[in-house]
């Protein structure tokens, strides 16, 4: 007996597909349901089965003889409310079929080719007819569909061609695609008007060409509505349409303009499948939802306006779209669903706003042209294959975050940086500072410099400056143009693993670097100032050291810097003017000025405020006490650092003082001596702006 049943499901499956039946949307295994349904009853015509509550009975399969099917308003007492999916299927005897008035609805493929049918009055009662019910019913030719029905479906009554008449009553509000196509009467309302509207549905305008207009009043644009309807090139819809069903404009490979209503809160899956020559779309607000695949294989569209109600970037919604470049996801997006994006080789960069909480199967792979995908905090799960065939990007979040654990599984690279800053302080130092961190989780990372800083090769941890937490390199003016790579680690099963990388030098960041949006005309004035500045003062340092020949020209300073001098009281105290002490710039290494004393020697101690200096010997076996900590912006101020009962008053510009006003100073010197004091000048300007 198992043996029979499978042979017959067999061939009842192979029909089905033979003949193009619908089959019902709930699992491709439901066609041989009717026949299989455990407690089935029957009659000597049909097999039925009782609804649950007991209120009903649903004719499962019709197995009678003769020509003619007639059946009874209750069974057992219990009225007919259903007639079964696949309930006549392929009865091509019958001609005539009588139902009862108690009958609400026609079940999907219930008389799929019933090629014999001439003959059949619909109850009274009917609510709805599902889809694909009359499909392939080549002898009927007039239906009138009773006061009531509400609904229609799929190729409810498709390939009747000798269906020539129907009444549809006001009461449909819902008609599924292709639900008359193939019929005499489709074919007749086309010749009328290419948009065949009822009910204000447009149901069918594969027959229309060029430029389409939409009359108002249309509510909804039906399932397939413009299936491959090539010829035409765009089409206005008007602003009452509420609702663009599924495979609406599919293939309609030749449009190219959609201008969506304001009033569409739905858009089907694959709407606009296949649509090769679209180029934009903006979707209004109105849009609460996009079927998948709504936009597969659109391989012109290159620009896209979501609505912001969206919650979901449905499954392959842009798959195979090839010239898509940029796409803004809404704030209120959370999932971005398989393939979503899968084949979009135009785009280069992703930002998913907070909020997002899943990346599906595929959603970014084969996208060639992705460098970087942005993924916030509330992302909890990506798709082990989500980038497959996706070589450059890079994951960019925070610290600590899913995404951090993602891209450290898969091997995929991480930037976890918020970017780079300049610190001007008693040297050029580039801040490296990471996203979404706080105290406690800076102890789990360390950063690891390496190029031409003070740090390199040494652990650095990450401390807080102005609310983020970074980590600096100390870069000398000559070295400004030279790369810094950071490398940050994270401490994980008591191991340091490497979790980010960052290349950059300080002439990258002045290059780059513009005024933020809320500084002043003069603020922003000064920092451009400011930023030329480091630019000629990184050329001058560079030179200094490396070609002394090379040197660049730079603006000559005597007047301002003497004035400032004078201004300060640091033209050089006697002690100077004696010989008694003499002042270095120390340039190459952070900025600090060198006071060579008369006479110095090793363990030797000064005081300059709170501190006290201890004497250092130099490379020509001079000692000197070393003043550090110098910032631009203090390079006028007053030093006094007191020895052997001897004030020396100076200031870092007493050097560019003394530099300038000796006669047959090198053109190095006076060189560095006027870029000091521009430095100076610009980035005190800056901080009082």
């Amino acid at each position: 007996m198992k043996q029979f049943r499978k042979r017959i499901l067999c061939i009842l499956a192979a029909a089905a597909l033979s003949m193009g039946g619908v089959l019902p949307q709930s699992t491709p295994f439901s066609v041989l349901r009717p026949a299989l349904t455990a407690g089935a009853e029957s009659t000597e015509d049909f097999s039925y089965t009782v609804n649950a509550d007991g209120t009903g009975v649903t004719v499962v399969k019709w197995i009678g003889t003769g020509d003619t099917a007639e059946i009874p308003g209750t069974v057992d007492g219990i009225p007919v409310t259903e007639i079964g999916s696949w309930a006549f299927f392929k009865c091509t005897g019958l001609t005539s079929v009588s139902l009862p008035d108690s009958v609400t609805s026609i079940g999907s493929n219930a008389f799929n080719s019933c090629e014999g049918l001439t003959e059949m009055i619909l109850p009274a009662a009917l609510k709805s007819i599902d889809s694909g019910a009359f499909i392939s019913c080549t002898g009927l030719t007039g239906l009138v569909i009773p006061d009531g029905v509400t609904s229609i479906g799929v190729s409810a009554f498709g390939s009747c061609a000798a269906l020539k008449s129907i009444v549809i009553p006001e009461s449909v509000s819902f008609i599924g695609g292709s639900a008359f196509s193939g019929t005499a009467w489709l074919s007749a309302m086309q010749a009328q008007n290419p948009l065949v509207t009822v009910n204000d549905i447009l149901i069918d305008g594969t027959a229309a060409s060029g430029s389409v207009n939409v009359s108002s009043g249309v509510t909804c644009i039906a399932d397939l509505a413009f299936s491959g309807c090539r010829a035409m090139t765009d089409i206005l819809l008007p602003d009452t349409v509420k609702s663009i069903g599924e495979s609406a404009f599919v293939n309609c490979s030749g449009l190219k303009s959609v201008p969506i209503p304001e009033r569409v809160t739905v858009i089907g899956s694959d709407a606009f499948n296949g649509c090769t020559s679209l180029t934009e779309i903006e979707i209004p607000d109105s849009v609460e939802d996009i079927g998948g695949k709504a936009f597969f294989g659109c391989e012109k569209l290159a620009s896209v306006k979501l609505p912001a109600g969206l919650t979901a970037v449905r499954n392959g919604l842009f798959q195979s779209c090839s010239a898509l470049a940029a796409i803004q996801i809404p704030a209120g997006v959370k999932a971005i669903e398989n393939m979503a994006f899968l084949g979009c080789v135009s785009l280069t960069e992703v930002v998913l706003p907070d909020g997002v909480q899943s990346i599906g199967m595929y959603t970014f792979a084969r996208c060639s042209g992705l460098k970087k995908l942005t993924v916030p905090d509330s992302v909890t799960s990506i798709d082990l294959q989500a980038f497959i065939a996706t070589p450059d990007v890079v994951i960019s979040g925070n610290a600590g975050s899913y995404a951090e654990s993602y891209a450290m599984q898969t091997g995929k690279p991480f930037d976890v940086f918020s970017g780079v800053s300049l610190t001007l302080s008693d040297d050029l130092g580039l801040n490296f500072c990471v996203r979404g961190m706080d105290a406690e989780e800076a102890a789990d990372y360390k950063m690891i410099f390496s190029g031409a800083c003070e740090e390199d090769g040494a652990d650095t941890a990450l401390c807080e400056k102005q609310g983020r937490y970074c980590a600096t390199a100390n870069v000398s003016a000559n070295n400004m143009g030279k790369d810094i790579i950071a490398q940050l680690y994270k401490m994980k099963d008591e191991k340091w693993e490497p979790v980010s990388e960052l290349t950059y030098s300080v002439s990258r960041y002045l290059g780059e670097v513009e005024p933020e949006a809320d500084w002043s005309a003069g603020k922003a004035e000064a920092f451009e100032s400011l930023r030329k500045t480091v630019v000629r003062y990184g050329a001058v340092s560079h030179a200094y050291f490396s070609s002394p020949d090379d040197i660049p020209a730079v603006t000559n300073h005597t007047g301002e810097i003497n004035a400032v001098n004078a201004e300060g009281g640091l033209v050089f105290e006697p002690s100077f003017a004696s010989g008694q002490a003499t002042l270095a710039l120390v340039l190459n290494a952070k900025l600090a000025v060198r006071l060579y004393v008369k006479n110095l020697t090793e363990g030797e101690e000064a005081v300059l405020g709170k501190k006290t200096l201890t004497a250092k010997k130099a490379e020509n076996g001079k000692w000197y006490f070393e003043v550090t900590g110098i910032k631009p912006t203090q390079l006028a101020d007053k030093v006094t650092v007191t020895f052997s009962g001897t004030d020396y008053s100076f200031a870092p510009l007493s050097w560019c003082y003394r530099v300038v006003n000796q006669d047959g100073a090198p053109d190095m010197d006076t060189a560095m001596a006027n870029i000091l004091y521009e430095y100076y000048a610009n980035a005190a300007a800056f901080v009082n702006a």
